[in-house]
């Protein structure tokens, strides 16, 4: 590595302050990021006059804003992690350092005055627009925006409360409690159950400005100690666009977080389910988005069906598999299709067969600690669709009910 930092210079340059090494360096310790030569803070323009500092891990993207000068890049800059903290020794009390790059030696390097520090540009990262802080549905628009404005200092309550769990937790490679957060009536609200621990449910509740209201989770403790560095005297927006949205935002004026919009049974099961239906020679679809879906899609004989997860009794952590295919839909209830329907159930073994919402449904449940053995469940499920397949005298009774229904 030469130290001939001048020669073969960026013609660009960029003037950062003491104050947003800190915080970038108060962002990472927050991440609790495991050291990798992968990992990279993004240094980027985010609008003509902003520039914001971006680190993302696992569920959670995370940022603070400055001010950009014009002879900042357009570009995203990847800053090694260990090298914020070499930046911040370079600042003398509240003055600023220059960051520009050799691009001959292929280095990142920090000015002050007449002192340098220099580290290897990372090789092989990339930033994407899954980077950037905020990110649209494909159509532009939300189908139920719900957000929360609460103070700084209220959050810090709820982020104290959330980390309170883990001080009293000893050793589990479980997966740590969701929060369950509440959006309505002027008002945000969590819960935390940790009861499956040998620990208590815990809840809590502050004053919000609120538009539109839902109930939704997601993994907390990032989030929490993110909050816990932010000042405590302006308010912080928290918003998801609907139950079904990728994500939940958490932001002030100047920084940010985004952290995946999932559930804790999903966390708990759906990779295992998923593996499982491997196992047993099925195909289910991957995923589309950092947040798991509802349900997983695998086919049986041509026919689609589905994979999903419910829980049963939150008290008892009482939670479920289901495997389903819809046979036939607007299926019209009566009672000769429901002496058949119950005929048919009395021959099956490990399956049940249900009209419900007028779609004729093969079901089959079975419980999540039994997920990592699927065989048994599996045969039988397909075991009941192909016996229905074969049934010619029930089918007919689909084919008239929808005849009926189209000439009414």
């Amino acid at each position: 590595m030469s130290l001939s930092f001048e020669e073969n210079r960026t013609t660009w340059e960029i003037r950062v302050t003491k104050h947003e090494l800190i915080r970038t360096l108060m962002l990472l310790n927050a991440i609790h990021r495991a050291p990798d030569a992968a990992n990279v803070v993004w240094l980027t323009k985010v609008d003509p006059v902003t520039r914001a500092w971006i680190i993302s891990e696992r569920m959670v993207t995370t940022w603070i804003t400055e001010s950009a000068d014009y002879t900042d890049p357009t570009f995203a800059l990847p800053i090694p992690d260990s090298f914020i903290s070499s930046l911040l020794e370079l600042v003398a009390d509240d003055d600023g350092i220059d960051i520009f790059c050799n691009e001959v030696e292929g280095t990142i390097i920090g000015r002050a005055d007449d002192r340098y520090v220099v580290i290897d540009h990372p090789e092989n990262v990339k930033f994407t627009s899954n980077n950037l802080p905020y990110q649209t549905k494909g159509s532009g628009t939300w189908p139920s925006v719900a957000i929360a404005t609460v103070k700084n200092s209220d959050l810090e309550i709820f982020a104290e409360v959330i980390m309170n769990g883990l001080s009293f937790l000893t050793g589990s490679n479980d997966v740590l409690p969701f929060v369950t957060i509440d959006i309505s009536k002027n008002r945000f609200a969590w819960t935390s159950d940790w009861r499956r621990f040998g620990l208590h449910r815990t809840s809590g509740g502050v004053p919000a400005r609120t538009t539109g209201n839902i109930t939704t989770q997601f993994y907390p403790y990032p989030v929490a100690r993110i909050l816990k560095m932010q000042d405590s005297d302006d308010d912080a927006n928290i918003f998801i666009g609907g139950e079904e949205a990728d994500y939940v935002y958490i932001g002030g004026d100047d920084w940010g977080i985004r952290v995946v919009n999932d559930t804790e049974i999903n966390a708990r099961w759906y990779s295992k389910l998923r593996r499982a239906l491997y196992a047993n020679q099925f195909s289910p679809s991957s995923m589309t988005s950092e947040r798991m879906p509802s349900m997983l899609t695998f086919e049986v004989d041509g026919h689609e069906c589905f994979a999903s997860l419910h829980t049963v009794d939150e008290d008892k952590d009482e939670s479920i598999g289901r495997l389903t295919c819809v046979l036939a839909t607007s299926i019209d209830s009566s009672l000769k299709i429901y002496e058949e329907i119950n005929a048919l159930n009395a021959t099956l073994v490990g399956a049940t067969v249900v009209l419900r919402n007028n779609e004729l449904r093969v079901i089959t449940d079975f419980p999540t600690d039994a997920i990592d053995n699927l065989a048994d469940v599996t045969s039988h499920f397909v075991a009941a669709l192909r016996k229905c397949n074969s049934l010619n005298e029930f089918l007919p009774l689909f084919v008239e009910s929808e005849l009926g229904a189209a000439g009414e």
